[in-house]
């Protein structure tokens, strides 16, 4: 969202009729509504919700404002639903709903920008959204926000994976949407949650750019997936909408499923996966019933359902203006259970596991522990095992360096013309510091390398994780941690560092994948630095 809000220009008289923007309006959900009530809480789905029971985030809310509103507390609720998931819609719909509600709740980040406006123009009604906050210049007294701790919700789910993947391969892969501050948090607390059990890990990611088509691509999710799992990974997480979901899909569905349109091929692994927001093995597997569902080891899940209680509950008490971010501590987040990959089921998730990732939830909850995760998604110390070695593409390294040269006078120059003397040595000896990516990919996948600039998100922002990452890095910090591959030799090396830091690690190379087809049609390369 833009540093502050816009003048907006309020009214219905820019809106269709109610009709036009409105698929369905029922009140059969609240018990309230039927007699006398003080207070109407009108909630806007972002999506048809097929029962309050269905576990999908607008099922979860509407679950959540049902027992908060109902003929107990003189409260009737009114589910309404969109024609279209647009801000055209969605602005108008909540200033209709405004106009005969105490309270206007649009669920998700698809709302965030509308509830504002909402809130704006009906000063005299109540607003809230959920899976959003909002910075000081956004705020209204008449505003609330509900917000989720991803990276905790990450760390739980990523202390789990590791208990099954340090049991076999001790290499995960993730596959995302766009590379938001929402999405870091949650794959850097998942990250440092593997590097909490297993600091020998290594990982594999790759992410769908926002022109590939950002969260909402399966295609883009099943072509990473397959690309991903090919590196040998045990464990998929899939972070970031539907592209998660059909990537984690993908991933544990057998081989001659049809995936999205597409049928996995008799060669294409197949791994174990952890699901995000909701228990995707009742959401995407349906209850078990789609192929691959014993696959699901869990999710990182956020409890919309305890969002919505708290959103009303404050509302009923004269409260709740402001943004309130869920924890563990508050029971706002953590992992779903494993279902059929449970141990009793056949598969790998233990009672012992399932007790060691408790006792972790415990000491996040305690603040014993934390996730090590700043509010953009960054990495950060603390206690606990150090965090992985980050990825850096060229993209945003060289801008910073040749920055420096030209303001910082003489000095900054000579220290540019001293790595580029050093690039070009390591060249002539046969060690290059930059590899191909062709030198990573797995027998039958043609890459074909091609050096593209990524490109600004809207409003101007560098979007320097644009184009789909593949990183293998190790996550721990003793001197057992590994290195991909030595550039001299080709082969996996222990790092040359004791405290194996990332400049000790500057030998290894990483690669960044350009969004496309399985063949993956342009290539970035990464440097860890």
């Amino acid at each position: 969202m833009p540093s502050a809000p816009a003048a907006y220009t309020c009214g219905l008289a820019q809106c269709s009729g109610e009709a036009h923007h409105l698929a369905s309006e029922t009140t059969s959900y609240g018990s309230g509504c039927s007699t006398s009530y003080t207070t109407k809480v009108s909630l806007v789905a972002s999506a048809p919700v097929a029962s309050p029971t269905s576990g999908t985030v607008d099922g979860l809310v509407l679950n959540g404002s049902m027992s908060a509103c109902s003929a107990a507390t003189s409260c009737c609720l009114e589910l309404d639903t969109p024609s279209q998931p647009n801000e055209s819609d969605f602005f108008c719909e909540l200033e209709y709903a405004a106009s005969d509600s105490d309270l206007v709740i649009g669920n998700g980040w698809q709302h965030q920008e509308a509830v504002h406006r909402g809130a704006t123009c009906a000063p005299s009604v109540d607003f809230a959204t959920i899976d959003a906050t909002y910075s000081a210049s956004w705020q209204r007294p008449n505003l609330a926000a509900i917000d989720f701790d991803e990276a905790e919700a990450g760390y739980l789910a990523g202390v789990l994976a590791a208990h099954v993947s340090s049991a076999a391969q001790r290499r995960l892969g993730v596959v995302t949407g766009p590379r938001t501050k929402y999405i870091a948090r949650l794959v850097t607390g998942f990250t440092n949650g593997v590097a909490s059990v297993c600091p020998t890990c290594e990982f594999v990611m790759m992410e769908c750019s926002y022109e590939d088509g950002g969260f909402a691509s399966a295609p883009c999710g099943v072509r990473l997936s397959r690309l991903v799992t090919l590196q040998g990974v045990d464990v998929l997480f899939g972070a970031g909408g539907l592209t998660g979901s059909a990537a984690i899909t993908y991933a544990a569905s057998p081989p001659g499923s049809l995936v999205f349109g597409e049928i996995k091929g008799s060669l294409d692994p197949v791994a174990w996966v952890v699901g995000q927001d909701t228990d995707e093995w009742v959401t995407t597997f349906g209850s078990g019933a789609v192929p691959g569902a014993s696959r699901v080891l869990t999710s990182a899940v956020k409890r919309y359902d305890r969002a919505a209680r708290l959103v009303i509950g404050n509302h009923l008490v004269g409260e709740g203006s402001g943004n309130q971010v869920l924890n563990v501590a508050s029971s706002g987040v953590g992992v779903a259970g494993c279902h059929d990959a449970c141990a009793d089921a056949g598969g790998p998730v233990t009672e012992s596991i399932i007790s060691a990732t408790a006792a972790v939830e415990a000491s996040l909850a305690s603040g014993e522990i934390t996730a090590r995760v700043d509010a953009s998604g960054r990495c950060t110390g603390g206690v606990g095992r150090g965090c992985p070695i980050p990825e850096v593409t060229l993209n945003s390294v060289l801008p910073t360096i040749l920055g420096a040269a030209i303001g910082g006078g003489g000095g900054a120059v000579l220290l540019l013309i001293c790595c580029i003397c050093y690039i070009v040595r390591r060249e002539r000896r046969g060690a290059p510091l930059f590899m191909r990516i062709e030198d990573f990919a797995a027998p039958g996948v043609e890459l074909a390398a091609s050096r593209t600039a990524a490109s600004p998100r809207a409003g101007g922002e560098p979007n320097s994780q644009s184009l789909a990452t593949r990183v293998l890095v190790p996550v721990g910090t003793g001197a057992g941690a590994r290195i991909l591959r030595d550039p001299a030799t080709g082969k996996a090396r222990p790092c040359a560092s004791p405290t194996c830091t990332p400049r000790a690690a500057a030998g290894a190379v990483e690669a960044s994948a350009g969004s496309a087809s399985s063949s993956m049609e342009s290539a970035h390369l990464s440097l860890a630095v």
